[in-house]
């Protein structure tokens, strides 16, 4: 069995940097796979977050995007 860690890379503003969102799942993924029998593949860093489109550094590929690669992953 595995895990793909979900996260977006989204804008906040100057008190956290990009990648939050997807930095903190991949370490819970990583202190999971020592406890359970399971394999953490590379961390999805692309999401739905279009309401933070227009702040820099922002991916968006929207639900059809994601749903797209999450069910290719095998």
């Amino acid at each position: 069995m595995f895990i793909v860690p979900l996260g977006s890379v989204e804008n906040y503003g100057s008190h956290l940097g990009l990648g939050t969102d997807f930095i903190i799942p991949n370490k819970i993924v990583e202190l999971l796979e020592r406890k359970v029998d399971i394999l953490s593949i590379l961390v999805m860093p692309f999401g739905m977050v279009d309401h933070h489109m227009n702040f820099p550094g922002t991916f968006f590929i929207g639900n059809e995007g994601l749903f797209l690669i999450m069910t290719k992953i095998t």
